[in-house]
């Protein structure tokens, strides 16, 4: 499923997806990805009955564990990360037809999110 949701949602949608070092792959236990307003489709998702996740929402550089053990730089990626980071539904219970159908989602909660930038651009800008 991990493998499909990267070919739907690869290159555009609004959504980046981590990207791995040549010769290496995923465990596939995850299926993060990052959009600018987490909140918005993960509502949308919701109200569509797609359950999603956020997993690390304190980047682990600024949890009180690692406060104790060193002082950190500022970790930008991570801090971004951690602000837009959703994770999609993904495990052995569920089909590609339903993959299919988180995917559908994904692409109509964020055509929607392109469409309302695209109108605010043209009221500041007009």
């Amino acid at each position: 499923l991990v493998a499909r949701y990267r070919r739907a949602l690869a290159g555009g949608h609004g959504v980046e997806l981590l990207e791995f070092e040549p010769g290496t792959e995923s465990a596939a236990h995850l299926m993060p990805i990052r959009v600018a307003d987490r909140g918005t489709l993960q509502a949308r998702l919701a109200a569509a009955g797609i359950e999603t996740g956020i997993h690390y929402p304190t980047p682990p550089h600024r949890t009180e564990a690692y406060a104790r053990v060193a002082r950190w730089p500022e970790l930008p990626n991570s801090d971004q990360w951690a602000a837009q980071e959703l994770s999609l539904p993904l495990g052995p219970a569920l089909s590609d037809a339903d993959a299919d159908r988180v995917i559908a989602a994904v692409r109509a909660a964020q055509a929607g999110a392109a469409d309302r930038e695209a109108v605010f651009s043209l009221g500041a800008t007009g």
